[in-house]
């Protein structure tokens, strides 16, 4: 029994962190209604197509929180530049959106889009 708890414990072990490591689209899925990033996005964009400026700034503050929660969760599992570039993203569509800027702001939206959806890759 000795010699096989030599192996068997390894293996385990080895096997928890692969799926740990691979759980990351599983992770970065809405766990409830205040991490849905990607519904914020798409208030975001629905709002800014509509002219709704304030209404907008209000969505993104909310999509920086959903975003907290989600990147607590996936850290271990993505790339730190692509960490940062959901951060940036986030920034540049809050910038866009105090400027009102469609143009700017679709872009934004969009490489945000990007990150998100190369975000276990």
């Amino acid at each position: 029994m000795k010699n096989a708890s030599k192996f068997i414990l390894p293996i385990f072990i080895l096997v928890v962190f692969v799926l740990f490591l691979l759980s990351g689209e599983v992770l970065k899925l809405p766990f409830g209604q205040s991490d849905d990033v990607m519904n914020y996005v798409d208030q975001i964009e629905e709002d800014v197509a509509a002219s709704l400026w304030e209404e907008a700034e209000l969505k993104v503050t909310l999509l920086e929180r959903a975003w907290q929660k989600v990147e607590r969760r996936v850290q271990y599992t993505t790339e730190k530049v692509n960490l940062i570039g959901m951060r940036t993203s986030i920034a540049r569509i809050r910038g866009a959106i105090s400027a009102a800027d469609i143009t700017e702001t679709y872009v934004a939206v969009e490489l945000l889009r990007s990150y998100w959806k190369h975000l276990q890759q």
